[in-house]
């Protein structure tokens, strides 16, 4: 019995710490996560250490319950919620709900994807490895770029960015209704965008923040962490729901009793 305890201890040290849960922190992420401050940052692993490759560069990353590490030869990066992965061509990118209170790592937002680089794509495979990118545009765009391991889906929402049309319109409240059900039965981490991820992102993850329960307060400061969120459209889709009777009426037309619990299940 003893020689099988140490045969086991022996294994444990040459995989690199691991936690009650057995996911051994190791390699390049070990040595970036140890650098980067360890877990009194990051806290612990939430799953093993995965692998994305794309144009034959592999990268290596980790969540970890406070944050994210990622390493791969062409650079590695680390962030602590609420932040979300820094991407180089690729704009408003963040975690879409950690800053506001709520769980981090399940739901990201950026712009487009098209300029992504090869390292972008690397932590966007990473980060998102078995989950689903949510393409919200319509009609004739740049191609969305490969990511190996993540799901694509596309449900385009008009691009005329009036948000008193956004709650008004017929055709607007079935398309931000298919988002949101996607949002709702989609496996794992998902990746959220539009074009310059502002308007049509911005106000699904307003909807989305009302669902759980997000004060007005709160959601106007997630919109207005997006570059150039506008005023004017913002204060008139607002004006827009307090005339159909405020945002839980709103919600009501876009979703089912059952679809919203859905949606708290998933994210709260």
């Amino acid at each position: 019995m003893k020689r099988i305890l140490a045969a086991l201890a022996a294994v444990v040290l040459i995989a690199g710490p691991a936690t009650a849960d057995t996911y051994p922190i190791i390699g390049k992420v070990g040595e970036t996560y140890t650098k980067a401050g360890g877990a009194p940052t990051f806290g612990e692993p939430r799953s093993a250490e995965v692998k994305s490759t794309v144009s034959s560069t592999n990268g290596y990353g980790q969540p970890f319950t406070k944050g994210y590490v990622f390493w791969s030869r062409i650079g590695a990066q680390t962030f602590v919620c609420p932040k979300g992965p820094n991407l180089a061509k690729v704009s408003n990118e963040r975690d879409a709900l950690a800053a506001s209170g709520f769980r981090p790592g399940v739901l990201y937002r950026t712009a487009k994807l098209c300029d992504a680089n090869t390292l972008d794509k690397l932590v966007v495979s990473s980060v998102l490895k078995g989950g689903t990118i949510l393409d919200l545009r319509t009609g004739s765009v740049c191609k969305e770029p490969t990511f190996p391991g993540v799901k694509n889906v596309r449900t385009s929402i008009p691009s005329h960015a009036d948000y008193a049309r956004y709650v008004t319109g017929s055709t607007e409240r079935k398309a931000f209704t298919a988002a949101l059900r996607v949002l709702a039965n989609s496996p794992g981490p998902i990746l959220l965008h539009c074009t310059a991820g502002k308007d049509r992102t911005g106000w699904t993850v307003a909807i989305l923040l009302h669902v759980l329960g997000a004060s007005d307060a709160t959601v106007k400061a997630e919109y207005f962490r997006t570059k150039d969120g506008s005023t004017s459209r913002w204060n008139a889709g607002n004006a827009a729901v307090a005339k159909v009777g405020g945002w839980d009426a709103y919600i009501a037309q876009l979703l089912t009793t059952a679809e919203i619990q859905q949606l708290r299940n998933r994210y709260l």
